[in-house]
């Protein structure tokens, strides 16, 4: 709900989970047209993303990196300027892992990251970690972000 795409171009991605208020609509090649339901359309060049914002209604587009949008096609765990909501939907989703955050402190990270999906979650950690400058722990399947 929220958003259609006609394609009009070759190879593009499309990140809609309910479990996010965000819906994103990223274009490697080709163009593709999104449009929300009350008319507004934008028309998606390569290497740009549409994001359609559930909770604000807003739909704004960005430039972006169309390989990496879709490097999950190949299993890899990708984190795009991944709010803490979808980090917490990743992890759960490939690792089986809750995380578990004071939303306030983080709410106004994005980090953006690939990884292989044989990397442990311990190492992502780490990667967070030393980008934002926290610490964390791990236990009984939670990441805690302190």
């Amino acid at each position: 709900g929220g958003l259609s795409t006609r394609v009009l171009g070759t190879s593009f991605n499309v990140q809609a989970y309910s479990e996010l208020n965000k819906q994103v609509v990223s274009v490697q090649t080709g163009r593709v047209q999104v449009s929300r339901d009350d008319g507004e359309n934008i028309v998606l060049e390569p290497n740009f993303q549409a994001s359609f914002d559930v909770t604000s209604n807003k739909l704004t587009s960005r430039k972006t990196d169309g390989t990496l949008a879709a490097a999950w096609r190949d299993g890899k765990v990708v984190f795009q300027r991944a709010k803490a909501d979808e980090i917490a939907f990743r992890l759960k989703q490939h690792y089986n892992i809750d995380l578990i955050y004071n939303e306030s402190t983080y709410k106004n990270i994005e980090f953006s990251a690939v990884f292989s999906p044989k990397t442990p979650v311990e190492e992502i950690a780490n990667t967070f970690s030393k980008i934002y400058d926290i610490t964390y722990t791990i236990k009984d399947h939670r990441l805690y972000l302190e």
